[in-house]
C-alpha cells in the first residue's frame, strides 16, 4: 500500500463467481464519493475499500450500490465473527448442495425422455408426452435451480456489463428456447432428408448444461472453504469467553464484553482471549501459534501474554492490556486479511482481461453460429446451434479470476500459522526478483540486549569481588551496561554494597564512595582522565576483546585499576544456520548497522559476511540500500528498531522482526513474529513458492480458454472431433476446481 493510501474499510460481498464479477463490484465501488480504488478478492469475498483523501466512506451507499449491481452486501468484514461467518457458509453450502442434487436428477430423467431408447418399453409412449415431460422438468431445472444465473446476468445487463452467468444463461436458453420452439411449432425446422422426422430436442442438454456448472460452483466453493482454512483456524484461536475476577469470585463473560484492566484467571489447557500482563501466579504458555517456536515459554509477574496463546501448567491471573483488533493475534488476523485482498500486478492483468473477455466470447460465440449455420458446405442450424452454446459454456472466466486470490489465501494463511506475515499479492513478486538481503545488526542478527561475558581480576581480587564492586555502582545506574552487570550478580545472588556520592560521567563511566574509598567503573578514557594509569596489558586485552565484538569496562579502587568486564550483543541461536540457507540460495547478503566498526567486523567474521557497514545513521542506511538498488540490485531490508523503519519503506521488500517496534512492521513488507531468522529464508521460499503457483494457475486457466474454445467453435470437426455442450460444462467445472486445488499443494511446504 502506498503511503498515499489508506486503508478505510474491509467489507464482505457477496454471490460473486467469476473474475468478471470482481471488475464489475470494483467499478461500481469506486463510483462512490470517498472510495479512491476497491480491491476485491473473488477466493475470500472481501473488498478492501482504499482513500488518498481524510474523507470517510457512506457504507449505506456501499451497500445499496451493491445491491443494484446484482451482489449481496455482508457488512464490514472486522464485525463478522467466525461463527456468523461459518453460518453462512453452511447455509450457502446446503442451498447449492440441495439445487445441485435436485438439478442432476431431473437432468438424469430429462435425458431418460429425451433417449427413450435407454429403457426397454419407454419407446412405447408416444413422443409428444415424453417431449412435454423433458420440457416440463427442464423449465424446472432452468428457472429454479439455475434461477441465481438469470438474476446475476439481469443485474449485470443492468449495469450494461456481462460476466460467467450471462454465458451460462445464453448457452442454456438458446438450447432451451431452440426446443421449445421445436416441439411448439414441429414444422419450424425439418430434417431436408426426412421432412417427417422431428429434429432433436436438446432440453437434456439445456437441462444437464445449468446442473454441471451449479455442481461446478458447489465443488469450488468447498475447495475454497478448505483453502481458507488457515485463517479461520487463527479466528478460532480466541476462546468465547473469559473468566473474569470480581472480588471474591469469578464470572464467566463473552469476550467482546472486556475492557482493559480487567483480571482474568487462566487455568491448565485454557487459551487466553485476550493480550495482557501477568499479575499473579506462574506458568508456561505454548506460543506456537504466534511464533511458530515449539518449545513452550515460562511466564512470570509482569511478563507479556497474548491471545489464542495455550497455557499448560499452572493457573494465573493477568491484567488485560488489549482487546478485540488491538490484541497481536486481532492485528495478524487483519494484517493476512489486507494481504489476502491486495492484489499482485499479475492478477490486475488478468482482471483487465477478464473484463474484455465475456463480450469476446459472445462475438466469438455469433460468429462460430453464423459460420456452421451458412458458411460450411453443409450447413446445419443444429450443429451451429450446439458450437455456439459449447462455445459459451466452456469460456466461463472462473478459474481466471481464481488463479491468484486462491494461492495468496493459501500462502498468507500458511505463512501466518508459522508466524510469517506476507502483506499481499506485491510482495510476491518482488521476493521474486530479489536478490540481495540486507541486515541490520542490533536486534536482528543479535538479541539486542548485553550480557556478561568475561571477568578478569587483577592480582589480590576474585571475579566474585570484582562483579560486586561493578553491581553496586551500576545497581544506582541506568545505562544499558549497567544493566547487564545488574542481571549478571542477581544470576550469582550477590549483594551490592553501599554507595555514597554516586556520581555519572556520561559516555566515560561512574564513581562513588564505598567503605571510604573512591571507587570507579567506565572505558579507559575515564580512568586515565581520573589520574589512574591503565596498564599495557590491560590496553592490549581491551584491544583483543573489541576485535571480537565484546565491549570492555574496567573497574577501579583507590588509585588502581582492579579487575575487567566483558559485555556482549549476543547473536541469535538462529543466525548462523539463516545466513547458511540464505547463501545456498544464491543471495548476496549485506551486513549495515550503527555500531561501531570493530564490533560490526567481529559479528561479520562470525557469519561469514563479505560486505559490511559501520557506524551507519539511519539516512546513512537508505544511501546504501539506494546505491545497491542503482547497481541493479533487487534489495530485501531484516531490521526491527525504529531507526530501521525509513531503511525497510525504502527497501524493495522490508522485513521486520515481530518482536521490534510496531513502526518497523508498520513500514515492512513481511514481518516475522517470532525472532527466529530462520524465518527469513523461510518466508522468500513461501513467497517464491506461492507465485510459482499462481504462474501455473494464470497459464493453465489461459491455455484452458485459448485451447477449449476454438474446439468448441469446432475447429476439429473436420477429424471428427467434436464438444457437446454438456461436456463443455462440465470441463468448465473442472478448470476451476483444478486451480484451486493446485493452490492447495502449497499446504505441502515444510519449514
Amino acid at each position: 500500500m502506498n503511503s498515499s493510501e489508506r486503508a478505510l474499510e474491509t467489507i464482505a460481498v457477496g454471490g460473486m463467481t467469476c473474475a468478471a464479477c470482481v471488475r464489475r463490484v470494483e467499478k461500481t465501488l469506486e463510483k462512490i464519493p470517498g472510495i479512491a480504488q476497491a480491491r476485491v478478492n473473488l477466493a475470500t469475498g472481501q473488498a478492501l475499500l482504499l482513500s488518498d483523501k481524510d474523507l470517510g466512506v457512506d457504507l449505506v451507499a456501499v451497500e445499496e450500490a451493491i445491491i443494484k449491481a446484482g451482489f449481496f452486501y455482508r457488512g464490514k468484514a472486522a464485525d463478522r465473527s467466525l461463527t456468523t461467518q461459518e453460518r453462512e457458509q453452511n447455509q450457502e453450502e446446503r442451498a447449492l448442495t440441495v439445487k445441485v442434487v435436485a438439478g442432476i436428477s431431473l437432468s438424469l430423467l430429462v435425458m431418460v425422455a429425451s433417449m427413450p431408447g435407454l429403457i426397454p418399453g419407454l419407446n412405447q409412449i408416444p413422443a409428444f408426452f415424453l417431449h412435454a415431460f423433458a420440457w416440463g422438468l427442464t423449465s424446472v431445472v432452468i428457472f429454479w435451480v439455475g434461477g441465481g444465473f438469470f438474476r446475476s446476468a439481469f443485474a449485470a445487463l443492468q449495469q450494461r456489463s456481462a460476466d460467467m452467468n450471462t454465458l451460462v444463461v445464453l448457452g442454456s436458453m438458446a438450447a432451451y428456447g431452440y426446443s421449445v420452439l421445436i416441439f411448439l411449432i414441429p414444422d419450424f425446422v425439418t430434417s431436408n432428408s426426412s421432412p417427417n422426422i422431428l429434429p432433436h430436442l436438446y432440453f437434456d442438454g439445456a437441462a444437464m448444461i445449468v446442473s454441471l456448472v451449479l455442481l461446478g460452483r458447489l465443488l469450488e466453493f468447498r475447495a475454497r472453504r478448505k483453502a481458507s482454512q488457515a485463517i479461520r483456524k487463527l479466528l478460532a484461536l480466541q476462546p468465547p469467553v473469559a473468566r473474569v475476577v470480581q472480588g471474591e469470585e469469578f464470572l464467566e463473560l463473552p469476550v467482546a464484553a472486556l475492557k482493559n484492566g480487567d483480571l482474568i484467571q487462566i487455568r491448565p489447557g485454557e487459551r487466553l482471549p485476550v493480550d495482557g500482563l501477568l499479575l499473579t501466579g506462574t506458568s508456561t504458555v505454548d506460543e506456537s501459534m504466534l511464533t511458530g517456536e515449539s518449545l513452550p515459554r515460562r511466564k512470570e509477574s509482569g511478563d507479556e501474554l497474548f491471545a489464542g496463546t495455550l497455557n499448560q501448567l499452572g493457573t494465573f491471573i493477568f491484567r488485560v492490556t488489549r482487546i478485540g483488533t488491538e490484541t497481536t493475534l486481532g492485528q495478524i488476523i487483519k494484517l493476512v486479511d489486507e494481504a489476502q485482498t491486495r492484489k499482485a500486478p499479475i492478477q490486475r492483468f488478468a482482471d483487465q482481461v477478464a473484463g474484455v473477455f465475456v463480450p469476446v466470447v459472445l462475438v466469438i460465440a455469433i460468429i462460430t453460429f453464423l459460420v456452421w449455420n451458412f458458411l460450411v458446405p453443409e450447413p446445419s442450424f443444429n450443429q451451429a446451434l450446439l458450437n455456439a452454446v459449447s462455445v459459451l459454456i466452456i469460456a466461463c472466466p472462473c478459474a481466471m479470476g481464481l488463479a491468484t486470490p486462491t494461492a495468496i489465501m493459501v500462502g498468507t494463511g500458511i505463512g501466518a500459522r508459522h508466524g510469517i506475515i506476507l502483506k499481499g499479492g506485491e510482495v510476491l513478486e518482488r521476493v521474486h526478483r530479489l536478490t540481495t538481503v540486507v541486515f541490520d545488526k542490533t536486534g536482528t542478527l543479535t538479541t539486542g540486549s548485553l550480557r556478561l561475558t568475561a571477568i578478569e581480576s587483577e592480582a589480590g581480587w576474585t571475579q566474585d569481588q570484582i562483579l560486586r564492586l561493578a553491581f553496586s555502582l551500576e545497581n544506582m545506574s541506568e545505562h544499558p551496561l549497567g544493566a547487564a552487570v545488574v542481571t549478571a550478580a542477581g544470576e550469582k545472588n550477590l549483594a551490592p554494597e553501599p554507595i555514597t556520592d554516586f556520581k555519572v560521567h556520561p559516555g566515560l563511566g561512574v564513581q562513588g564512595i564505598s567503605h571510604n574509598k573512591p571507587v570507579f567503573l567506565g572505558n579507559a578514557r575515564f580512568f586515565v582522565e581520573q589520574g589512574i594509569v591503565v596498564a599495557e596489558h590491560l590496553l592490549k586485552r581491551i584491544t583483543l576483546l573489541a576485535e571480537s565484538g565484546v565491549t570492555a569496562i574496567l573497574v577501579g579502587e583507590g588509585e588502581s585499576v582492579i579487575g575487567l568486564l566483558g559485555l556482549a550483543d549476543e547473536l541469535r541461536p538462529s543466525a548462523e544456520s539463516a545466513l547458511e540457507i540464505l547463501n545456498r540460495m544464491d543471495i548476496k547478503l549485506v551486513l549495515l548497522s550503527g555500531d561501531n566498526r570493530q564490533t560490526v567486523a567481529a559479528v561479520a567474521r562470525h557469519l561469514n559476511f563479505t560486505e559490511i557497514h559501520a557506524e551507519l545513521l539511519p539516512a546513512d542506511k537508505i544511501a546504501k540500500i539506494e546505491l545497491l538498488q542503482k547497481q541493479g540490485e533487487v534489495v530485501a531490508m531484516v531490521g526491527d528498531g525504529i531507526n530501521d523503519a525509513p531503511a525497510l519503506a525504502v527497501a524493495d521488500l522490508g522485513i521486520a522482526i515481530g518482536a521490534g517496534s510496531d513502526i518497523a512492521i508498520e513500514a515492512s513488507d513481511i514481518t516475522l513474529v517470532s525472532d527466529d531468522l530462520n524465518h527469513v529464508a523461510a518466508a522468500i521460499r513461501l513467497s517464491r513458492a506461492t507465485l510459482k503457483v499462481i504462474h501455473q494457475n494464470l497459464f493453465w486457466a489461459f491455455f484452458y480458454n485459448s485451447v477449449g474454445i476454438p474446439i468448441a467453435a469446432g475447429i476439429l470437426s473436420p477429424w471428427g472431433i467434436t464438444l457437446n455442450p454438456m461436456i463443455a460444462a462440465g470441463a468448465m467445472a473442472l478448470s476451476s476446481v483444478s486451480v484451486v486445488m493446485n493452490s492447495l499443494h502449497l499446504r505441502r511446504l515444510e519449514f
